[in-house]
């Protein structure tokens, strides 16, 4: 087992400033949701593999019941459509690739890396013309949660590049 002998050299625990943590905060709250996405996204793909194509074909007839729904047109109509054992393999491939981009673009922007503020501003900015689309054609809350919350991240990652960028920044 290895010891330190000299107190001298053992690391000390530093707290963070306010001014720290203000730096750091909105890039950490990304990280956290971009966390929670790429959890999200790796559970869906394991239940997916878990419970097969026709445990998720029974699911979607069950929604499209409980809500009366539209069996021949709509999201649920289409998701039947398309659920088969393949398409159900390769959704759950598709979502652990996911799931993996978006852990280790959070694992980035909790360690203040400047390619993971890059990496999520692109993101959002790809997600902008999307999302605006979307609250073209069907303005709820929803569309417009969805469309401030990436206005957001563009922002906020944009000055976190921009603070990552000056040589104070060290």
């Amino acid at each position: 087992m290895d010891s330190i002998s000299d107190p001298s050299q053992v690391p000390q625990h530093r707290h963070l400033t306010k001014q720290e943590v203000r730096k750091h905060a909105g890039a950490w709250l990304i990280a956290i949701g971009v966390a929670a996405k790429s959890f999200l996204a790796l559970a869906t793909a394991i239940g997916l593999e878990i419970w097969g194509a026709q445990r998720m074909h029974d699911w979607i007839g069950v929604q499209i019941e409980r809500y009366n729904l539209n069996p021949d047109h709509g999201f649920f109509a289409e998701l039947m459509r398309m659920t088969s054992h393949g398409t159900v393999h390769v959704a759950a491939g598709l979502l652990a690739l996911y799931a993996g981009v978006h852990g280790i673009e959070a694992w980035g922007l909790w360690r203040d890396k400047a390619w993971a503020s890059w990496f999520g501003a692109i993101g959002a900015v790809l997600y902008l013309p999307v999302t605006g689309l979307a609250l073209w054609n069907h303005p709820n809350w929803i569309t417009v949660a969805l469309f401030a919350i990436n206005v957001v991240v563009v922002i906020v990652l944009g000055w976190n590049i921009r603070r990552l960028r000056t040589p104070a920044a060290g």
